[in-house]
């Protein structure tokens, strides 16, 4: 029962909450009252109740004026859904009120090796719902406890466990650096006991921390590691996300075939697994590759994300499905439909605050408006996208926003300018390995320089 209560709180956390808080009103609520009722942030908040009215359960009213003021109250399905959770809700609650009172209890005598045993299974409890709920700070207190238990008693298969958590926590806060020791302490570990599977998971979230901060090279060979070690293993999911990662370190250097090979074989692997919520992301890898490769293949991946998001609620991956339908529409020559696909996953980036996906819409922005000639949106738009890269730490969002804004500049016969944003994007580009982005800015530079 508590398990069915956790894998509906994942996704945007607080959607339990504030449906629960929603339950009980009989008239619009507006949303300032809700946030400061629950003491969300908008960051919480907006996620979670756009999930709530994709699925039908909330209902949204926007009122004209400045400010202008939006108010949600909860459909007839959404209140039907919640009078089943409310007790559910209630279970969590008291599940976890009974670990912390066990944890008391085991902290306050002298402990045996069982007793040991038994504060690690109470503190992995109560760290996995921390980590569900996406309470940081929480999650981050139980694993280190564990941590320091572990190394105590010699247990390292909850030690390197127990780094690998603490390595997805700094993760979740953008703090790649500690990530990263983390979980190279979680690989030390590993290797040390010989444990394969918490090796290829280590290196999978290597991968995945070093390709969030840009440094593309590192990432393909962790990517390519883990491969070889899920596989080894025959932990077929984690093989699968293992190769996508690998694919689109793949297609940062331009090796589109071998990238969208990879994409593939991770879809038939994920629809055999029936996991369907590594789909959206998976589909769109494979429609941003073929993008190279096959237009109409590439609109048809990505038309697939878009459904596959729309089904399973993932508002992140339908703001990227949107975004990228917009890109393709754009190659096809049919401006007017790529710019409204942009709106749509604009008003989705904005509302849950994904930075790179606010970085990469501002670009596409910039270049649509660059090809109707309105040079000074366009202008506007590589300006927001920069400095959201920059502010971010986003370097390949920052090459990428540096080499469009340039073409700008060029267009306007403002050549120096223009030369300067390039040669910034070319050394940020030599410096991720991205080979293919490299390729284009000598290009233009040459015909800057004639």
């Amino acid at each position: 029962m508590v398990g069915t209560v956790l894998d509906l709180l994942r996704g945007p956390p607080k959607t339990l909450d504030i449906l629960v808080h929603l339950s009980d009103k009989d008239e619009e609520e507006e949303v300032g009252k809700v946030m400061s009722s629950l003491d969300l942030s908008s960051s919480s908040f907006y996620p979670a109740i756009d999930r709530l009215e994709l699925l039908g359960f909330l209902y949204k009213r926007r009122e004209k004026g400045f400010p202008p003021h939006t108010h949600v109250i909860l459909t007839n399905k959404g209140r039907e859904v919640a009078k089943l959770l409310f007790p559910l809700a209630e279970v969590v609650g008291s599940t976890i009120q009974g670990l912390r009172l066990d944890l008391e209890e085991l902290e306050g005598k002298e402990r045996t090796e069982e007793d040991n045993r038994r504060m690690v299974e109470v503190l992995r409890d109560l760290q996995d719902i921390s980590f569900t709920l996406g309470e940081w700070d929480e999650a981050e207190a139980h694993a280190r406890r564990i941590v320091d238990i572990a190394f105590a008693s010699g247990d390292d298969e909850n030690l390197s466990k127990s780094y690998r958590i603490l390595g997805e926590i700094h993760f979740q806060r953008g703090e790649y650096e500690r990530s990263k020791s983390e979980l190279s302490n979680s690989l030390k570990v590993s290797k040390k006991t010989g444990d394969v599977k918490g090796e290829a998971e280590a290196r999978y979230l290597l991968g995945a921390n070093l390709e969030d901060g840009g440094e593309f090279k590192e990432a393909l060979k962790e990517y390519d590691k883990a491969v070889k070690k899920a596989k080894s293993t025959e932990s077929e999911i984690l093989e699968a996300r293992s190769k996508l990662g690998l694919g689109r370190m793949l297609d940062r250097e331009g090796r589109y075939e071998n990238s969208l090979k990879m994409m593939e074989e991770s879809v038939t692997a994920f629809e055999k697994l029936g996991q369907d919520d590594e789909l959206p992301r998976a589909y769109a890898n494979a429609g941003a590759t073929s993008f190279y490769i096959d237009l109409d293949e590439s609109i048809g991946w990505h038309t697939k994300s878009m459904n596959a998001a729309v089904g399973n609620s993932d508002l992140r991956m339908l703001g990227y499905s949107l975004m990228n339908l917009a890109g393709c529409m754009n190659k096809k020559g049919e401006l007017k439909k790529a710019l409204d696909y942009l709106e749509r996953a604009s008003e989705i980036s904005e509302r849950i605050d994904e930075k790179k996906l606010i970085c990469s819409i501002n670009i596409q922005k910039g270049w649509m408006h660059r090809l109707e000639g309105k040079l000074e949106e366009s202008d506007s738009c590589f300006r927001r996208a920069v400095r959201v890269a920059e502010e971010y730490d986003l370097p390949y969002y920052l090459g990428d926003s540096l080499l469009n804004w340039a073409q700008v500049d060029a267009e306007r016969g403002e050549k120096r300018e223009a030369k300067k944003k390039l040669k910034k994007a070319l050394a940020i580009f030599d410096g991720l390995g991205s080979k293919a982005r490299m390729s284009k800015v000598r290009k233009i530079l040459r015909k800057l320089s004639r």
